[in-house]
């Protein structure tokens, strides 16, 4: 079977980079493949396969109502409409604190990261930007929920849950959850033009509201691998996680038909799935189509850089291809 890829050529700083089918690491600029690098919102890819996970399990329903799942004190924050399908979807109708000049101010000084309170509170969640499954948003708020509905149903937080059902059962080497800024002592991270110091002291990992994971480039290969192989979900599973709700032409990304499942962005024409994530210090992006999977991990800020690349590669028709 032909590779996914043979050789990168990149003017990114710092890449760990996966073929899938060759299962050879192409390294560029002195990365370190063994080190983990921050994914953040491929992070939410992670939390949808462990919420179908416990679907399967009969744990938790994801066409119930959302806020059957969570405390009182956080239920209160939701409409009995929203259902858990809608939150790994992004037609909940849920805000976002992305678009929040408080939330960057906060973020670029240092400051610790905001309670489950103070999120839903400042970006006004009660009030929908429309009625549950009549749009798409997305929503970091979403999946903050979902990553509460999970370690509630579960009974575990998500660094024990995602190392019972994932970490040791994939035999991952080097992932982790980031859950405060000692762990960043771990991971390897880029330094960040829009914080005002460095990246390990004082980016509070709380800011990606729903969980961070790190992982090294082979790990987040292995995931995705398992995912499409049918070795984490079952076939009916994985069916709802792809899923599409189409969406309109995105100028600048490199999705011919943007689209996106239940925690997994994808290109509806190419049938390409996966997601891109990006923060302070690094970028990442993870895409599969047709048996391979092509990892981009980097210690750059761009992500589109990264997701344009990661894309690249299955538009590649030879053997020993450049990008």
């Amino acid at each position: 079977m032909t590779p996914a890829l043979l050789t990168l050529a990149t003017s990114l700083p710092t890449v760990a980079g996966v073929a899938a089918q060759s299962g050879r690491e192409i390294i560029a600029n002195n990365a370190d493949p063994d080190r983990p690098f921050a994914v953040y919102s491929i992070s939410k890819t992670i939390l949808a396969i462990l919420t179908l996970q416990l679907n399967e399990a009969g744990r938790l329903v994801i066409d119930n109502a959302a806020r059957r799942y969570l405390s009182a004190s956080q239920a209160r924050y939701l409409s009995p409409e929203i259902t858990i399908r809608q939150l790994m979807g992004h037609t909940s109708g849920l805000p976002d604190y992305g678009p929040l000049p408080e939330y960057h101010t906060a973020v670029r000084q240092g400051q610790r990261a905001w309670s489950f309170d103070e999120y839903m509170e400042r970006t006004q969640a009660t009030t929908l930007l429309f009625p549950p499954g009549d749009g798409w948003s997305y929503s970091n708020i979403g999946y903050m929920i979902l990553k509460h509905i999970v370690e509630t149903t579960a009974d575990q937080p998500l660094a024990e849950l995602s190392a019972e059902r994932l970490f040791v059962p994939l035999e991952f080497s080097g992932s982790l959850v980031v859950k405060e800024r000692a762990d960043w002592r771990r991971v390897s991270i880029g330094r960040s033009d829009s914080l005002e110091g460095e990246v390990r002291e004082i980016y509070d990992p709380g800011w990606v509201a729903h969980g961070l994971f790190a992982m090294t480039a082979s790990d987040l290969l292995a995931l995705f691998q398992a995912l499409f192989s049918g070795r984490l979900l079952k076939s009916e599973s994985l069916q709802q996680m792809c899923m599409l709700h189409r969406l309109p032409f995105i100028e600048g990304r490199p999705f011919q038909q943007p689209a996106y499942g239940l925690g997994l962005m994808a290109d509806a024409q190419r049938q390409i799935f996966g997601h891109t994530g990006g923060g302070p210090g690094s970028t990442a992006a993870a895409y599969h189509k047709d048996g391979k999977t092509a990892v981009i991990l980097t210690n750059d800020e761009d992500s589109l850089k990264a997701e344009k690349l990661g894309i690249a590669l299955f538009d590649s028709t030879n053997s020993d291809h450049e990008v």
